[in-house]
């Protein structure tokens, strides 16, 4: 105090205003200090950091939020260097930020510091110098924001930016920005390749320039996309290049929004679909085409499940196989198409494919909604899923009815063909011993003949001679069944009515068939004619009527003949014995049933054969010289037998359409018996066997003839040239080396119109001349003959 009061009152004042002073520089402090606190808890509860530093770069000041950014604490911060926390490029930068805050700058920049950890810490600072009143720098205090994680952020959305850029114009899909004007902001490369045009000339043009024949459907689209703000997916479009070329492309179209969320364009993806559509295009194509081969296929398609019910069929095969539609036969099982014995077989199959088989080819039989059965041929393979399981099968199947009735008919074709083949051969091997046998029966019964001519009626040993005659003329008539079986049987072919020669052997047929069998004919009257031996044609139904018989036996039965007219197609005709591929037409029938034992399959292939008997051997040919005389009649046979059911066998000749009477000459005529004729002048004999040739001169010379022989036919030309107006008759063999008979008589006729020839041969008479009826024949001398059989003809050639 720079004086006392002068008073107490004065002092109390004083005291009084010492106190209000004191009082108010309390309440000044603890305001400061109030302050100062809050202060304090704004800076630790700032989100940035908060840095101040004196004028010598020395941290005065900062806040827990700045420590923790520099990895530290706000005690180890105190006192340290700003530049403890920075490398040499950030010195660098601070030492020229510094030198502006001390000319008064304030500036916000971006600072990475050097954390204690060593790490980096990338910062936005708001930075203020702290000026005094005289101007002078005092420090600087800064507010610091940690932006490593939006720099990191930033740095990522650049490098999406730049990814999102290479993969805009990367991408294989068509992408275009356009704005609610259908102007195209923005396209990519793809987008521009399309379109045959470059990015440039695209971007900022409208679609009406650049498509103007899409372009109001295209505007059409964005519009209805920003109306509704929502995207339009999957939209089939189609746009025309610069060249001119049509591509398919389908779009996807979503809006483009703005902060509020209104459309304010079209962001569109497109992808070119033109291959796809042509490939599309193509597979429809081709699917249709493979439908319509599928269902008009006439082999079946099939699928069946596991539980083998069908799946599919194919329509045309369907309607073929079975008569059926296909949805007849979806859902049912496959069995229920097949023969009860098939089903029985398809076990087989099953087990194939329980066993594992994966394919398998078989055989079978279904039915045909007719009831009729259609051999198919199943070609399949096993469908199974990924466990192996059986799911289904599938596969084709092929009707083989045709190949199985053709391979049946074929079957049976080639048995008859080798027994067609084997009785021929057997029929040629018959004729051929048969004709050498009929030579030597010709000097055995020549010369038999010409010993009783000169042996006395009572002579001793006649007897003995008339019994080798005798036996030669019975193996003669086995010669002539040869012949018959062979087919080169003796025939006298006339008109004939088989009723009549039926009925006129009836009361012979049933003195020859079992006492125990009724016998019973069936003769219909008016039957066209047929050309025929009579007597071969009732030695045919005279061995039918006694098989028959044998087949009966001891046991009661019945025996029937029927004759009749029917006309046979090919088919009949394919069926019986020996058909020697006859024509078809009318033919008529003898046929004999019997209800004896009947035969079994083996037994009826070989009634044909010669000397084949169930009986007791020793019965000759038999049945073979039936089949030897129809072939000769150009006929044929037909066998069913059933074993315990009888046996029916019909024998068909051809219908003549008019009644022909044979122009053949005839052997014959008047018989040189006893009468006393003579024969006159020379006979030209001609045969390969020296037995015949000597035989017949004998025969000849003692009927006053005189005989010249010749070994072949060139023997005899020559002969009969040099001898031509002595020969009177040539008796001619028809089978010869060399020249046959037929040839030589051929060139006899050449040399002579009017000679006389006598035809000699074991074969028939119908065989023998059918090819010289109209060349001047004089005769036929059957072998073996008896010396007045050949004198017989020799005199009716001369007659002729």
């Amino acid at each position: 105090m720079d004086r006392e009061p002068n008073n107490d009152s004065e002092l109390n004042s004083e005291l009084q205003a010492l106190r209000r002073r004191i009082a108010d520089l309390e309440a000044n402090m603890g305001r400061l200090r109030s302050e100062s606190q809050r202060d304090r808890l704004f800076a630790e509860a700032a989100d940035e950091g908060l840095w101040a530093i004196d004028a010598q770069e020395r941290t005065v000041h900062a806040n827990s939020r700045m420590a923790r950014m520099l990895g530290t604490t706000v005690e180890a911060m105190l006192g340290t260097s700003l530049f403890d926390f920075m490398d040499e490029a950030g010195i660098a930068q601070c030492r020229d930020n510094l030198e502006r805050r001390r000319k008064g700058v304030s500036e916000q920049h971006d600072f990475v510091f050097v954390r204690r950890d060593g790490g980096r810490v990338h910062t936005s600072m708001r930075t203020s110098p702290i000026i005094d009143a005289a101007g002078v720098y005092q420090g600087s205090v800064a507010l610091v924001a940690d932006v490593s994680e939006q720099r990191a952020s930033a740095a990522q959305l650049s490098l999406h930016k730049d990814e999102f850029r290479m993969i805009f114009d990367a991408a294989p899909a068509m992408i275009w920005f356009k704005d609610g004007e259908n102007r195209i902001l923005r396209v990519n490369r793809c987008a521009a390749a399309a379109s045959g045009l470059s990015v440039a000339q695209i971007e900022g043009r409208s679609t009406y320039e650049l498509f103007p024949e899409q372009a109001a459907a295209y505007h059409r689209d964005d519009r209805e996309v920003m109306r509704s703000n929502q995207p339009k997916l999957g939209i089939a479009e189609s746009i025309v290049t610069a060249s001119g070329e049509t591509r398919w492309i389908l779009t996807n179209k979503m809006p483009c929004r703005d902060e509020r969320g209104d459309a304010i364009g079209v962001l569109v993806f497109s992808l070119d679909v033109t291959e796809a559509k042509r490939a599309e295009v193509a597979l429809a194509e081709s699917e249709e085409r493979y439908r319509d081969l599928v269902e008009t296929t006439q082999d079946l398609i099939w699928s069946v499940d596991a539980q083998g019910c069908w799946t599919f069929v194919n329509r045309a095969a369907t309607r073929r196989i079975y008569g059926r539609e296909p949805e007849e036969l979806l859902g049912h099982p496959f069995s229920e198409f097949e023969s009860a014995e098939q089903k029985l077989k398809d076990l087989e199959v099953f087990e194939r494919i329980k066993a594992g088989a994966a394919h398998f080819n078989y055989e079978t039989v279904h039915l045909h909604k007719d009831g009729r059965p259609v051999n198919l041929n199943f070609n399949a393979i096993v469908l199974r899923d990924g466990a192996g399981t059986v799911i289904g099968t599938t596969g084709t199947a092929r009707d083989i009815t045709e190949r199985k009735q053709a391979e049946a008919e074929r079957e049976e074709l080639s048995v008859k063909l080798v027994q067609s083949q084997k009785l021929e051969s057997l029929g040629v091997l018959a004729g051929g011993i048969a004709h050498d046998f009929n030579n030597l029966l010709v000097g055995i019964l020549g010369n038999t003949e010409l010993a009783l001519m000169d042996m006395p009626h009572d002579s001793l040993e006649r007897q003995a001679i008339e019994s080798v005659g005798v036996a030669a003329r019975r193996a003669a008539d086995l010669a002539r069944q040869m012949l018959a079986y062979s087919g080169h049987g003796t025939f006298v072919v006339e008109s004939l009515d088989i009723s009549r020669v039926v009925n006129e052997m009836g009361h012979l047929l049933s003195a020859v068939i079992s006492k125990k069998a009724e016998f019973k004919i069936h003769a219909q009257a008016g039957l066209p004619a047929i050309e025929g031996d009579a007597t071969q044609l009732r030695q045919v139904i005279m061995n039918l009527i006694t098989n028959a018989s044998d087949a009966i036996g001891e046991h009661s039965g019945s025996i029937s003949v029927t004759s009749g007219v029917m006309q046979a197609d090919q088919d009949y005709l394919a069926g019986t014995y020996i058909n020697d591929a006859l024509n078809p037409g009318r033919y008529v029938f003898v046929e004999v049933s019997d209800t004896g034992s009947g035969m079994d399959a083996a037994t009826s292939a070989r009634i044909f054969e010669p000397f084949f008997t169930t009986k007791f051997p020793g019965r000759g040919l038999g049945l073979s010289a039936v089949l030897g005389i129809l072939r000769g009649h150009r006929g044929a046979i037909r066998v069913h037998s059933e074993v315990g059911r009888g046996t029916t066998i019909r024998i068909l000749l051809p219908a003549s359409l008019t009644l022909l009477e044979s122009s053949t000459p005839k052997a014959g005529g008047p018989r040189a018996t006893q009468d006393g004729w003579r024969g006159q002048r020379v006979v030209l004999v001609v045969d390969d066997e020296e037995m015949v040739r000597t035989v017949t001169r004998k025969v000849l010379v003692r009927a006053g003839f005189e005989v010249i022989t010749a070994e072949d036919g060139r023997d005899a030309l020559t002969i009969f040239r040099e001898r031509r107006a002595q020969i009177v008759v040539v008796l001619l063999d028809m089978t010869m080396p060399h020249l046959s008979g037929i040839e030589t008589f051929h060139e006899l006729r050449r040399i002579d119109p009017n000679v006389r020839v006598v035809l000699t041969s074991g074969y028939s008479e119908q065989e023998a001349t059918q090819r010289m009826l109209d060349s001047g024949l004089a005769g036929f001398l059957h072998k073996p003959s008896t010396a007045d059989e050949m004198i017989a003809s020799l005199r009716a050639a001369l007659a002729y």
